[in-house]
């Protein structure tokens, strides 16, 4: 039954291969080699490595304000480490609606919220192994290079997200875990996730998507209607993106830390979906500036839920 079903396995992947025509195909391969029983997010496929275009991805990811004024740029400030934020952006309803109390989350409970549209919302891509090799190494020693590469100004918002996502990965406290890992590459994502999961065959993952979640570019009146839990922090990884002129995913074990599938009602229109949220349970040791703690008047210690936007992709054993 083994050599059947290898066997099986084998002449899958063989006809999958056939049909792979896209300057992703090889990259495609990999993903489903690795995880062959796991659909691959909408989210990451629009991260993967344009091979066939090389030329245009360096003439238009160069300009720096393609990327800075994106919803990519994550909003950090767990345990004491760094933060990033602006009253305008604190003060923009897709960000202060995505915070809320676990408490909220609860039959009957009523949550505006903002779930922002995808399309145009994030425009970075891995490089692909060709480029990759051209580009100064990703590590903070190496900021000059980066921001001479893609044409930042040393002053500039880029300059300071391109410094700030570099001192995030290489910062020695992880954002609420015990690990941190940050992806440059699709096969460097997948072999992150696995080898602390342990394992491929039994891999899922939840993002939010334009097809089972609100996606309505507005805030909106939502009534909870239903909540499940799908992972708890032993078998789970959170991989979130940050600010940089190419797509770099940042994974974490969230310690304390459970995700949920909340099922909504738009209240205007009656219309149920999905939506993916994470509650932090032990939040004592994460800094007052954290932004969830500004935007809900709380102070540390208090358990802080927050709903998964499109980039956003939560890693967990099924």
């Amino acid at each position: 039954m083994g050599s059947f079903l290898q066997c099986t396995f084998l002449l899958a992947m063989l006809l999958f291969s056939v049909g792979l025509t896209s300057a992703n195909s090889a990259t495609e391969f990999y993903w489903k080699a690795k995880l062959p029983f796991t659909p691959m997010p909408k989210s990451v496929i629009d991260s993967l490595a344009t091979e066939d275009n090389d030329d245009v991805w360096l003439s238009t990811h160069n300009k720096a304000h393609n990327w800075t004024h994106s919803y990519e740029v994550m909003l950090k400030g767990y345990e004491g480490g760094g933060h990033c934020h602006t009253d305008s952006m604190i003060n923009t309803d897709f960000i202060t609606s995505t915070f809320f109390l676990e408490k909220d989350l609860s039959m009957g409970s009523k949550l505006s919220v903002h779930f922002r549209d995808n399309v145009g919302s994030v425009n970075t891509r891995f490089p692909s192994p060709r480029l990759a090799q051209a580009l100064p190494p990703f590590k903070s020693s190496s900021l000059s290079n980066n921001l001479r590469f893609f044409n930042a100004e040393p002053e500039s918002d880029a300059a300071m997200f391109m410094n700030l996502t570099l001192n995030t990965c290489e910062h020695p406290n992880p954002i609420n875990g015990k690990k941190q890992y940050c992806a440059t590459s699709l096969e460097k994502l997948v072999s992150y996730v696995t080898s602390t999961l342990g394992g491929s065959h039994d891999v899922r993952t939840i993002s939010a998507s334009p097809s089972g979640s609100p996606h309505r570019d507005a805030l909106l009146p939502y009534k909870v209607v239903g909540v499940r839990e799908v992972a708890t922090e032993k078998n789970m990884v959170a991989c979130h993106r940050l600010g940089f002129p190419y797509a770099v995913y940042y994974c974490h074990q969230p310690k304390a830390t459970t995700a949920y599938t909340v099922s909504l009602v738009d209240v205007m229109n009656g219309v149920k979906s999905d939506a993916y949220a994470v509650c932090h349970s032990q939040t004592s040791e994460w800094s007052p500036e954290y932004v969830g703690f500004k935007i809900l008047g709380a102070k540390p210690g208090t358990h802080v839920c927050h709903f998964l936007q499109f980039h956003d992709v939560v890693w967990y054993r099924g």
